[in-house]
């Protein structure tokens, strides 16, 4: 798409990838419980890979082949990348259920910290390294990869986190929690192709941080209502929160190219689509993580083995196998511990996105050069 198009055609391309976006997580959900009830989970991956044979289809005849220079595979570094991230996500997960002093936390981060270092001492002597490290030098560059962590943290976690503890926990009907879904993510569809226009007239970097600030109060905003949720009240919530992040979500892979020469575009975008993509697996670790301890700290006191385990079963919305777990503890007790630690989460979520928001300011509000990229004006 970079070099495709060019100017405030490059915009309009990278708004209109982020609205399928949009797209797809507001009505992916929808149709796949659709698809449930209708066929089965088997027609959900079916339609699923139906898809993607007619993608694969589509962009064999009219994408474009592109050969760079002939270079071996930076097989080491990709090799020591995948088990820096999967020891990274393990120690998180572990985290939650095991606490910090357990010694295969300890030494999941151990690993992740020795891989992570030898990840960086390989690139650094590869002529053609998997990440281009220097690329992290360029305070423009480290600014938008703050975008998709923003976004990952303020918006892609709810997606997951919410629906299990509105079905599971709190036994909201399928239909009531799709509305809320919906809502959360039905701005997406529209925003984004929005966004590209005013970006013309005001900078992609005033409107991204301007969402990120908008997510940040929706998630302050939900957490209010976070202990007894109640539709009517979490709807318009919601609603700011989505609209807060499909600001950014058109924009932030253009610009994720804007900030740096043509010539490293490619690397840039590769780059920014790995920190998007590794970061949605270890925020959504992360939050499972925290969260855990959270609802352990609202938990009637018991055993430390029992407490951990119905913490992570009522993360995963099973109600009945943690209250198993604590059999003295009453629904309304776990519901509101549930509660109670879903509202804490919100606001340690609205503080990260704030905290990204300024920093994204910082990074790209007093010169960000613009590359022939996605926004005139950065």
């Amino acid at each position: 798409l970079a070099e495709a198009w060019q100017g405030p055609g490059r915009a309009r391309a990278f708004a209109l990838l982020g609205t399928t976006f949009g797209a797809g997580l507001a009505l992916g959900p929808l149709l796949a419980g659709a698809l449930l009830q209708l066929g089965g989970w088997r027609s959900v991956f079916a339609t699923s890979g139906v898809l993607t044979l007619l993608a694969c289809l589509i962009g064999a005849r009219v994408l474009r082949e592109s050969h760079g220079d002939r270079v071996r595979l930076d097989v080491a570094g990709m090799l020591t990348f995948s088990l820096m991230l999967a020891s990274l996500t393990l120690a998180l997960l572990w985290l939650g259920e095991h606490g910090i002093g357990a010694p295969r936390v300890q030494m999941a981060f151990v690993a992740c910290a020795v891989l992570a270092s030898l990840f960086v001492w390989i690139e650094r002597r590869q002529a053609a390294p998997l990440l281009d490290l220097t690329l992290f030098s360029q305070r423009a560059f480290v600014g938008v990869q703050l975008l998709p962590v923003a976004t990952c943290f303020g918006y892609v976690v709810l997606l997951v986190v919410l629906p299990l503890q509105l079905l599971g926990v709190h036994g909201q009907g399928t239909g009531i929690v799709g509305l809320q879904m919906l809502a959360l993510s039905a701005p997406l569809l529209v925003l984004p192709m929005l966004a590209a226009r005013w970006a013309q007239h005001f900078g992609s970097t005033l409107l991204c941080t301007l969402g990120l600030l908008l997510c940040a109060q929706g998630l302050w905003w939900l957490s209010r209502h976070a202990a007894t949720p109640v539709p009517m009240l979490w709807i318009p919530p919601l609603l700011l929160i989505g609209a807060g992040a499909a600001l950014p979500w058109g924009l932030m892979d253009g610009l994720s190219v804007s900030v740096v020469p043509v010539q490293r575009a490619g690397m840039a975008a590769g780059m920014f689509g790995t920190v998007r993509v590794a970061g949605e697996g270890i925020a959504l670790a992360a939050v499972t993580a925290l969260l855990a301890g959270l609802i352990g700290r609202h938990l009637p006191s018991a055993w430390p083995e029992a407490t951990a385990s119905a913490s992570m079963y009522l993360v995963t919305g099973d109600l009945e196998t943690a209250q198993a777990w604590l059999p003295h503890a009453t629904v309304a007790e776990l519901q509101q511990a549930s509660g109670e630690a879903l509202a804490t989460l919100l606001r340690v979520l609205s503080a990260l996105t704030f905290a990204c928001a300024l920093l994204l300011q910082l990074l790209l509000g007093r010169s960000a050069p613009s590359h022939e990229g996605v926004a005139d004006s950065v």
